[in-house]
């Protein structure tokens, strides 16, 4: 059985994982991406997605 990022995301955050969690971050990254068709580097090159600092 293949899972998918949202039961990926689903599963961390019923694990107790926060919004500022980093795999919860990459994960809606690339949900976000893979709903647009763009790859997540295309999305940070074109600027759709706010690349944030650490």
């Amino acid at each position: 059985m293949r899972t998918t990022l949202e039961q990926l995301l689903q599963k961390k955050l019923a694990e107790g994982a926060s919004d500022d969690n980093f795999v919860v971050k990459q994960l809606r990254r690339q949900i976000a991406a893979e709903q647009s068709g763009k790859t997540l580097q295309q999305l940070y090159v074109t600027g759709s997605v706010k690349k944030s600092t650490v």
